[in-house]
């Protein structure tokens, strides 16, 4: 069945594909939220299947890595030079997106997973890129994250293609795991909106990589710039349906010492039509429009101002310092932080320590250094019930390790009634929030820039996420609310925006 799209409309014919005009274009508005259903009988699939199985079973994982989450967000700890080996990467793949919970779902189970997604859509897929022989034969691998099997899409036909077309991919990289997205997924539920999730999601996926192979002991970073279309067309991607989004690599003896290999081949129509998840998709276009315009990568030789100094916000008092953070005593390592991190609502009204606050932050200032990060994504939180701490809007310069008071007053009940008038909201101690400049940020860096700033923010709230599950507190991402009254509630500058939101606090236990 042929992708349908919606009636042409004055928005589609005047949005413009920017980061800003498409975050204006998806805004909620209370008075003007359009009537929606949910197409069951065309729900999309969770998981992607290929018509032929080929590939490797990756090995059960009887242990994981110890090392806590202060440790794994540390820079310079020591790393593992070798090669990474097949145990290795099944450690990995079970920490980014492994199976964590399953729910009855109709007359079967809907399973949950170690990284958040809107709507537990999950609209993210993860391709594995081997690119020595060590751990298994070279080669382009899509990684089953329900059947924990790497089903092989390519030989090592076009892996020497990865160096041109990763610019800043090291010379011995020896894996690398890249996230594309699934439009349809989330748009089945969110439609135009659902570029924001797909990218929110994203980004906690890829924090999750990220950690997991500083967990296992090798250096890994984190890629946003690369070219589109060679790497869609050396997945075997329907670009109309599904991109890459970001990529995390793993150094160890890999494109250095190969030599170079054949070009790579065209690929089946059947591996394509892989990237279809339902028989009735509808392609929207404001995603289709931002998507495409997001595959320039515009450089700029201007020096890029962290997002914090140009938000726009203004501290009466200025910033002071973070305090030191010390890792808790029963802190859960990172590994089962990951394992056990659930998206929680049941929030109860108790204070937070500050102590605890103070931890979260200083993971907060860990996760957000890179450039682009700090330079796309301003971190804010709004404290509520945090023991000796003003309630009120303050404002995180995890650069300088300092934090500062915007303005004080009680607003979780309001921003409660702003995020589409969910209550439990409210009972959170403290609601961290993620803006930027969207406006700057397109003359900056172009349509790209929203994929910078969103896949951050989902970065940076995968760290609250994991410094709540090892505190054995409750967490929740929100990118439900209503834009405009967001904005006039925090007060912020013209052309500011709320990017995410993910609540913190005190939980109640299960029985």
């Amino acid at each position: 069945m042929a992708v349908s799209y919606p009636r042409d409309n004055k928005e589609d014919r005047a949005m413009r594909p920017t980061p800003a005009a498409y975050h204006q274009a998806t805004a909620y508005d209370r008075r003007a939220m359009a009537p929606h259903s949910l197409d069951w009988a065309h729900q999309p699939s969770p998981y992607k299947s290929y018509p032929v199985r080929e590939g490797v079973s990756l090995p059960d994982t009887p242990h994981l890595p110890t090392v806590n989450l202060q440790t794994v967000y540390h820079a310079d700890r020591p790393q593992a030079s070798a090669a990474p080996d097949l145990l290795a990467l099944s450690q990995i793949c079970l920490m980014a997106a492994g199976l964590t919970a399953r729910s009855p779902h109709g007359s079967d189970y809907f399973y949950y997973r170690s990284a958040p997604s809107a709507g537990a859509l999950y609209p993210n897929e993860i391709y594995l890129a081997a690119l020595n022989d060590n751990a298994l034969p070279a080669g382009i691998y899509h990684v089953g994250v329900h059947d924990r099997f790497l089903t092989r899409i390519r030989g090592n036909a076009g892996l020497s293609q990865l160096r041109a077309t990763v610019p800043d991919l090291p010379a011995d990289a020896a894996a690398v795991f890249l996230v594309s997205g699934i439009f349809f997924r989330s748009a089945w539920k969110y439609r135009q909106r659902a570029y924001r999730y797909v990218l929110l999601d994203a980004g906690h996926l890829a924090e999750n990589l990220r950690l997991a192979v500083a967990a296992a002991g090798y250096p890994g970073r984190l890629h946003l710039d690369f070219d589109d279309r060679a790497l869609d067309d050396l997945l075997g991607l329907d670009e109309t349906r599904e991109g890459t989004l970001c990529l995390v690599s793993m150094t160890g003896e890999g494109l250095a010492n190969r030599p170079p290999g054949p070009p790579a081949t065209v690929l089946s129509p059947s591996i394509l039509a892989a990237s279809r998840v339902s028989p009735a998709e509808i392609a929207y276009r404001e995603i289709a429009v931002i998507h495409e315009a997001a595959k320039t990568v515009q450089a700029t030789r201007q020096p890029v101002p962290a997002m914090v100094d140009v938000l726009g916000c203004s501290l009466p008092e200025g910033f002071g310092p973070l305090p030191a953070a010390a890792e808790p005593p029963d802190a859960l390592g990172c590994a089962d932080a990951v394992l056990r991190r659930r998206s929680k609502r049941n929030f109860v009204r108790k204070p937070l320590a500050l102590d605890q606050l103070t931890w979260l932050l200083d993971l907060l200032c860990r996760a957000g250094r890179d450039p682009i990060a700090r330079a796309s994504v301003a971190v804010g939180f709004l404290a509520g019930q945090v023991d000796g701490l003003t309630p009120g809007f303050y404002l995180l310069d995890a650069a300088k390790r300092q934090m500062g008071l915007v303005w004080p007053g009680q607003a979780m009940e309001a921003m409660a009634t702003v995020c589409l008038d969910q209550a439990w909201l409210k009972n959170a101690a403290v609601h961290f929030i993620f803006m930027s400049r969207l406006d700057r940020l397109g003359d900056q860096w172009g349509a790209r820039a929203y994929r910078y700033a969103m896949i951050s923010a989902g970065r940076l709230g995968h760290a609250v996420y994991l410094g709540t599950s090892a505190l054995a507190l409750g967490s929740c991402g929100i990118g439900a609310f209503y834009d405009d009254e967001a904005h006039r509630l925090l007060r912020l500058a013209p052309g500011a925006a709320l990017l995410y939101l993910v609540a913190a606090g005190s939980v109640r236990k299960e029985s």
